[in-house]
């Protein structure tokens, strides 16, 4: 679905800034954005009408957000 709906990232700015605070305070390596870390896969059987991912600062992860039919 990330591929198929081109989404350019899961996560945010939250994310990035936690791990590069870990990385200057506790000295965690820091290894860059990560830009995906949640996926929704779907069976053929199930008819996708949209996905998408908002900029929504809830947590360090964005939402996924599906609309299917079955």
């Amino acid at each position: 679905m990330i591929n198929e709906f081109g989404i350019k990232s899961t996560r945010n700015r939250l994310a990035w800034e936690q791990a590069e605070g870990q990385y200057k305070k506790e000295g965690r390596k820091f290894f860059g954005r990560q830009y995906f870390a949640d996926y929704v896969f779907v069976s053929p059987e199930i008819k996708v009408k949209n996905f998408e991912v908002p900029d929504v600062e809830i947590s360090d992860h964005l939402p996924l957000i599906l609309d299917f039919e079955v």
